[in-house]
């Protein structure tokens, strides 16, 4: 297996004005790359040595990271970002690593790999900390109120998580003195919040967030970029369709790349729903599918072209009463634009408040606006 130490030190002897750019890159000294390439118990930042890895072997990058951590003293004080690296990422070497952190000589990282433990065998679970441990450890403090997050997230506390989000993100940015742990868990954090605070209109703190995300792309799993990329093409579907439509086939493309597994996330339905928005042709419509998003493409797209009866035929084939809340919301949407009801419009409203959705919500308002009504009372709608 590839060894990071031997590579390095292969590269730099065959060309030291290499040096100079894995400093760039690194921060590290001439001195301190030596030494490192030289000395099996020197152990560096793993942020340090991710950078260096993707310069210097890109190619095997993966093998040679493994190896890293393989090899890692996991009594160094690196193990603990280490340990964060590889479950952000769900690595299949995650637990492996783990079981040899709880046996570690260092009572700090033992207690840290603990902790880890316990919230990994019981996933989204709320579990009881050593309080006086957790205070000893504001790294494993900003840990807890994440989880904390994630937990509430799996049990659909929303408005509890929106109260509790600048609190997680100042606990984070001013716990965890470590800036490559204190990334990946503002990822944690981004990544449930970005998609909730889309759906709470709050487009530009949602567009942080998922910028924060990709500017990070390059160290965390392809979820990460497929998930931030979908939210940012959607954020856009009311202001731009070039930008929009841009993130849109990122996120197609994304998918495209990882292993097959029939699934894409809807995002073909999102591109559909914002080419159908902007009076494009949509280009992934699926006839053949039962689903009731895929069915909602295409009676919307009719709709788009004045088809009204093919709409309405299209439409009569799904069944209200076996649609989540969500594809009510957008159902009767549909049926309200198809039959020029106001009572169907009024109802996918309710229904899109009912899931704490203030984005789609702005397709039954703007209809509305369209035949007349007044624009402030419906506005109004949007307060909770």
């Amino acid at each position: 297996m590839p060894n990071i130490r031997d590579l390095l030190s292969k590269q730099l002897q065959a060309n030291p004005s290499l040096h100079l750019k894995i400093s760039e890159i690194s921060g590290l000294t001439k001195e301190e790359l030596d030494n490192f390439t030289m000395d099996k118990t020197i152990f560096l930042d793993f942020g340090k040595i991710l950078a260096i890895v993707n310069y210097v072997c890109p190619e095997v990058s993966s093998e040679v990271i493994k190896q890293y951590i393989e090899t890692l003293d996991v009594n160094h004080p690196t193990a603990q970002q280490v340990l964060e690296y590889v479950f952000i990422n769900r690595f299949d070497y995650s637990y492996s690593f783990l079981k040899r952190m709880i046996r570690a000589l260092n009572e700090e990282n033992k207690y840290f790999a603990t902790v880890y433990e316990q919230h990994y065998k019981d996933l989204g679970q709320l579990f009881q900390y050593d309080i006086k441990e957790v205070a000893n450890s504001p790294t494993l403090h900003a840990f807890k109120t994440i989880m904390e997050l994630y937990s509430l997230f799996r049990h659909d506390q929303i408005p509890t998580i929106i109260r509790k989000k600048d609190y997680v993100e100042y606990t984070i940015n001013h716990f965890v003195q470590d800036e490559f742990i204190r990334n990946y868990y503002l990822l944690h954090h981004y990544r449930i919040l970005m998609a909730i605070l889309l759906d709470q209109n709050e487009i530009n703190e949602c567009r942080r967030m998922a910028n924060e995300i990709l500017h990070l792309k390059d160290r965390v799993g392809p979820n990460f970029s497929i998930n931030a990329n979908h939210v940012l093409g959607i954020s856009f579907l009311f202001e731009d369709y070039d930008k929009g439509l841009e993130y849109l086939y990122e996120t197609k493309e994304l998918y495209r790349k990882r292993p097959s597994n029939g699934h894409d996330g809807d995002i073909h339905s999102s591109i559909n729903l914002h080419q159908i928005m902007w009076n494009r042709e949509p280009e992934d419509l699926r006839p053949s599918s039962k689903k009731p998003s895929d069915i909602h493409d295409i009676a919307h797209y009719y709709i788009s072209k004045n088809e009204f009866v093919l709409a309405n035929e299209i439409l009569s084939n799904i069944k209200e009463s076996e649609l989540s809340q969500r594809d009510s919301a957008f159902h009767f949407y549909y049926k309200g634009i198809l039959e020029d009801d106001s009572d169907h419009l009024y109802k996918s409203i309710m229904l899109f408040k009912q899931i704490g959705n203030k984005f789609y919500i702005q397709l039954p308002i703007n209809e509305l606006k369209k035949k007349g009504m007044n624009p402030i009372l419906l506005d109004t709608l949007l307060i909770n």
